[in-house]
């Protein structure tokens, strides 16, 4: 895996694991699927990046540009908070 890669697959996760823990989604999906679940790692962000970063990598692994739009959705979302966008 090249630095490249790495730097790609991060805002993936990062957008993957927000969206898990944080984040409801249109009709309260993501709320709902916690829910049903009732997993804890679905509560903690620092456990469920362990496991977000496991679904992203094995997709990387079957193809890489399935991971794309996530990483740059990652990537806009980090760049916002980091230019001190406000977190509704």
């Amino acid at each position: 895996m090249t630095p490249i890669d790495l730097l790609t697959l991060i805002p993936a996760v990062y957008l993957l694991n927000d969206y898990l823990v944080n984040r409801e989604l249109p009709y309260r999906i993501m709320a709902r699927l916690r829910d049903r679940l009732q997993w804890g790692a679905l509560t903690c962000f620092y456990c469920c990046a362990i496991w977000s970063g496991a679904a992203v990598y094995l997709l990387w692994l079957v193809n890489p540009q399935l991971v794309y739009p996530f990483a740059i959705g990652g990537g806009a979302v980090l760049m916002w908070r980091y230019t001190g966008g406000n977190h509704a």
